[in-house]
């Protein structure tokens, strides 16, 4: 989803909707009471999140159609440091998600192209 803000900005995601309507309220502890509850409030988002993505991808192998997409590369990296960060029992919990996780983190050729460019293309011209 995406929303529209006041000054012509979009706001994309269901998360980053969510946060921004929040920290606009007029309640003080919407977001919970402190960093500590604030850190829960996202815990327990991310933890929606996943079990989204767990659900879609049952009976499939990739996001998007029978390759691996741009959409399985975004997503992988964006997943990364939260599922490799899982104890067994937390992966066990989104069953369709870890097992994706464990395939697309397997070399790919796709990923290779776009290592290449980056540090071939892109950060030459950084200079």
């Amino acid at each position: 989803p995406s929303m529209k803000c006041g000054n012509g900005s979009t706001v994309q995601g269901l998360a980053s909707i969510s946060k921004f309507l929040a920290r606009k309220s007029s309640s003080k502890t919407i977001l919970g009471l402190g960093r500590e509850d604030e850190a829960f409030v996202d815990q327990w988002m991310e933890y929606r999140l996943l079990q989204e993505l767990d659900s879609y991808l049952t009976g499939r192998v990739y996001f998007v159609g029978e390759n691996f997409t741009l959409a399985d590369f975004v997503l992988f990296h964006g997943l990364y440091s939260i599922i490799k960060n899982m104890t067994f029992m937390e992966k066990q919990q989104f069953i369709n998600l870890s097992r994706w996780f464990s395939h697309v983190g397997s070399p790919h050729p796709l990923i290779t192209v776009f290592v290449f460019n980056y540090f071939f293309n892109v950060c030459r011209f950084r200079r």
